[in-house]
């Protein structure tokens, strides 16, 4: 078995053990709009990644909002702003929103890179909230 290939595997196990200490998932500055919500949604979105199942959630990059770009040791870092919402096991609602950042790595040149140069490192969870609730209909 090639280095690559056991690196990637040990990677793997660990993820799936516990993406925290894996270094793939950093929640420890999640602020809730509620603090008796903070420890249920790190438990969804660690289970969520432990699980590798993403049928209780959705990921978007929040397009209109630019990474944050920076070089660091000789390696571009850029953070993606992303959606992460977490619904309901019996019902399409969102449960709850989560802003976080998408970490990326890759190398730093002037010349152009194959994107499978590029790195997704990790997951930075930063706010989460309660979806706005749609108004009743007038007279109800």
């Amino acid at each position: 078995m090639s280095p690559e290939l056991s690196k990637f595997r040990k990677g793997r196990e660990a993820f799936a053990q516990d993406p925290r200490k894996a270094g793939v998932l950093n929640d420890k500055e999640l602020r809730t709009s509620k603090a008796e919500d903070r420890k249920p949604t790190q438990d969804s979105i660690q289970r969520l990644f432990a699980e590798g199942s993403a049928s209780g959630a959705q990921l978007d990059l929040l397009g209109k909002v630019r990474p944050i770009y920076a070089q660091e040791g000789g390696r571009s870092k850029i953070r993606y702003p992303a959606r992460l919402t977490l619904r309901h096991e019996q019902s399409p609602m969102p449960k709850y929103l989560v802003e976080a950042e998408i970490l990326v790595e890759g190398p730093v040149t002037d010349s152009p890179v194959p994107p499978g140069e590029f790195r997704v490192v990790g997951l930075r969870v930063l706010r989460g909230m309660e979806p706005p609730r749609p108004d009743p209909p007038p007279g109800g």
